[in-house]
């Protein structure tokens, strides 16, 4: 062991003596007891690295053991970050190994991995959430479209439902119209972003919140009306989320859905490749996904195309297609400054109707 080395007490922890050399080296009486915790950080790189320790404390540590260990293990014993760094350095000047500080021990055994797919799926959905969690201020002024779908949606809705379930309920378009055409029925929220529910409630105070993810809801409730607008498409798998709410109706309830299909915004489609931009705009459901489904296009117009992109922003629908790039804001930019003019933008929203299956 070169000179210097302090080698960790316990046998079965040997690799570990490298790490501990560098924060002696960092705590030693040469370097004085005055020393503040980041000096002592610095003293532990090289001169022409000592910048780096702050920042890149791995590839420092490499370069430093790479004749006693392998890069594999070195990494795999270092795993501190820069301020446990500056604070087990400070700890304890002069000592052997700073008060406090533990061993890693023997390499834990990591847990089962995932495939990229579901992980870039489980990723995705929580940009979704967090995007429209961080739009629920805004929500309700960007978003007279989403309102009528919501109106045309409850319209198609029959009978006197005594229940009635909101999926991705958001702000409240749909419970609103509900609660005016059916004043007695006890309805419920559920929606997967904290602050449009709380926007929701601040509304609607008698109305019940259920915080959950919409593919995934299960619940022993159940319900004569299932109301969903605008919000499958964001899910990952739509038919199996729709085989799911529809196991939660009671007998002879009624599933109704709203959401954008194929062909919606091909106005902005066409704008994006006639400027060279990558279209990232997010995928639409085919219109038969479910079987035969009514189709009404719903046109939203703008004062330019500016003003539309910043509708998706401010509305929370701007997360960028899975597998794609968000566009780059300069380009954006130059695409959105050659335009002048109105700009129309049609939603084309299929509405899918689905009743109770037989028990």
């Amino acid at each position: 062991m070169r000179r210097g080395a302090a080698a960790c007490a316990r046998p079965s922890c040997a690799p570990c003596g490298g790490p501990w050399r560098a924060i002696r080296r960092a705590a030693s009486p040469r370097f004085g007891r005055g020393m503040t915790a980041g000096r002592a950080a610095r003293r532990m790189s090289p001169p022409w690295r000592r910048d780096w320790i702050f920042w890149r404390p791995l590839t420092y540590v490499r370069r430093m053991d790479r004749r006693s260990f392998s890069r594999r293990r070195t990494i795999r014993w270092f795993r501190w970050t820069r301020r446990e760094i500056w604070r087990k350095a400070a700890a304890n000047f002069g000592s052997a190994r700073p008060a406090g500080m533990a061993c890693p021990g023997p390499r834990r055994p990591s847990a089962p991995k995932q495939s990229r797919i579901s992980c870039a799926v489980m990723a995705g959905d929580a940009k979704i959430i967090a995007a429209f969690d961080a739009a629920a201020d805004s929500y309700d002024a960007w978003t007279q479209v989403q309102r009528d779908v919501a109106r045309a949606l409850v319209d198609r809705a029959s009978g006197a439902p005594a229940g009635i379930l909101d999926i991705g309920a958001g702000t409240g378009h749909v419970t609103g119209f509900a609660k005016e055409k059916w004043p007695g029925a006890r309805i419920a929220a559920l929606d997967a972003a904290p602050n449009m529910l709380a926007r929701l409630k601040a509304k609607f105070p008698e109305v019940e919140t259920i915080s959950a993810d919409a593919a995934h809801f299960s619940s022993a409730a159940r319900y004569d009306l299932i109301l969903s607008s605008m919000a499958l498409h964001w899910l990952p798998e739509p038919g199996q989320a729709l085989t799911r709410w529809r196991g939660l109706l009671a007998p002879g309830g009624a599933l109704h859905v709203a959401l954008p299909v194929e062909g919606s915004l091909w106005q902005w489609r066409d704008f994006l490749r006639g400027a060279g931009c990558q279209d990232s705009l997010w995928p639409f459901p085919r219109a038969d996904f479910a079987g035969a489904c009514e189709i009404v296009d719903f046109p939203a117009r703008f004062d330019s195309a500016l003003a539309f992109a910043r509708s998706l922003k401010q509305s929370g629908a701007h997360r960028a297609a899975p597998g794609s790039q968000p566009l780059p804001a300069p380009a954006l930019r130059k695409a959105l400054a050659g335009q002048s003019g109105p700009f129309t933008a049609t939603f084309r929203v299929g509405f899918v109707r689905l009743d109770a299956p037989a028990r």
